[in-house]
Order: structure tokens, then C-alpha cells, then sequence
């Protein structure tokens, strides 16, 4: 978005980046989690644990939501055939 990148490293001659944009989004909602929506759901622990909550929140998000392999597993709902009413 931004158009500036950060190398984060290189590994077999191919340089992993980060663009500042979705750092920016990164950070934007780790703090959103961990100030606002854990403290409010889980109440009585401490801020960090908060804050450690809020990093690993979205990734842990991204691990148990359903891909294409999951989805194709399941089945449609089945269709009721209805039968017109009788007195």
C-alpha cells in the first residue's frame, strides 16, 4: 500500500519482506485485542498475558478457521421434501 518494505531476511537467495503497511495492520489489531476485547472477555489477568493473548489472537484465528480442504468435507444441508397439509 505504503510501498516501502522492510527485509526481514534472506534464505537461499530469496529476500523475505514485510511491506510497513501490514505492519501497521498487525500492530493496529494486536492492540485492538489486547486492550479492548480480551480484558473486556477474560477478566483477572495481567497485561501481559493480555498483550501475549493479542499477538497470538489473530494467528491463532488463522490456524482453526476452515480452508478449502475442510470445507469441501462438508456436506450440504438436506433438502425436506414438504408435504401439502391435510385436515
Amino acid at each position: 500500500m505504503f510501498g516501502k518494505r522492510f527485509t526481514l531476511f534472506k534464505i537461499f537467495g530469496f529476500q523475505v519482506w514485510i511491506d510497513f503497511s501490514w505492519l501497521i495492520l498487525g500492530l493496529l489489531i494486536t492492540w485492538s485485542l489486547a486492550s479492548g476485547l480480551f480484558p473486556q472477555t477474560v477478566r483477572g489477568l495481567t497485561a501481559t498475558t493480555y498483550w501475549l493473548m493479542g499477538v497470538a489472537g489473530p494467528r491463532g484465528r488463522s490456524e482453526t478457521s476452515p480452508g478449502p480442504a475442510r470445507s469441501r468435507t462438508r456436506s450440504a444441508p438436506r433438502k425436506t421434501r414438504s408435504r401439502p397439509f391435510r385436515s
